[in-house]
């Protein structure tokens, strides 16, 4: 019998297929055989699962259920932005309950460990230094919302970074963030890893660091930015 770990790649690769029908009925059985520590794994791919289904109420209880079986912080996060991206279509709830569990989102992000701000001696007309940290800079509906940040800024008084969390090549692939419509962007690549992406950013010694990904692509960008 395949081991727990070839059957959680079996169901992504069900999900990744459009077989979700399949998929759920193999996490089904996966979740009769998970044991405690593994089980936010199959509550995660629940979550997918139900996604792909257009079920917003069960993706966010889904979600839900991996962010209680987790044990650390940066996933349990991830796992928390992804249910209060769902609670957005969930058609009965009211502003004060997803607002408070935004608020929630916020005591966990305060236990993240803080960098000290540096300390900058700007010069008189320096320009003002300004980045933007996305999931990626691909064409999608947000980009049609920033793209003017990159692309139509007064260069004289502006210095713009874009920080791309999660796609290296989305830059390349995006025709509208080309090194031609924005030729004096300084375009970066984040790690994976949370604390070194954070450094990155803190050394170009940013005056205003705009979030652009919300809770969209697990909130990745608001951890890094927490």
């Amino acid at each position: 019998m395949p081991d727990f770990a070839d059957r959680l790649a079996e169901i992504r690769r069900l999900l990744a297929a459009d077989e979700t029908s399949a998929a759920l009925t193999q996490l089904q059985n996966l979740k009769n055989d998970a044991s405690a520590p593994n089980i936010w794994q199959v509550h995660e791919l629940f979550g997918a699962a139900f996604f792909a289904e257009g079920n917003a109420e069960k993706t966010a209880a889904a979600y839900f259920n991996a962010f209680r079986a987790d044990r650390y912080l940066t996933a349990q996060m991830q796992h928390f932005s992804n249910y209060l991206f769902a609670l957005q279509y969930l058609p009965d709830i009211t502003n004060e309950a997803v607002f408070a569990e935004h608020l929630f989102y916020g005591k966990l992000a305060s236990n993240l460990p803080q960098m000290p701000l540096p300390k900058k001696h700007r010069a008189a007309g320096a320009k003002i230094r300004v980045g933007y940290l996305a999931p990626n800079f691909a064409p999608s509906a947000a980009a049609c919302f920033f793209a003017p940040f990159l692309t139509a800024f007064d260069e004289e008084s502006f210095a713009v970074f874009a920080y791309a969390a999660d796609d290296s090549s989305s830059v390349a692939a995006s025709p509208r963030f080309s090194a031609k419509n924005c030729p004096t962007v300084a375009w970066r690549t984040l790690p994976p890893d949370y604390d070194e992406a954070a450094r990155i950013i803190r050394s170009d010694e940013l005056d205003i660091l705009v979030e652009l990904g919300g809770h969209s692509a697990g909130g990745r960008t608001l951890i890094i930015a927490a």
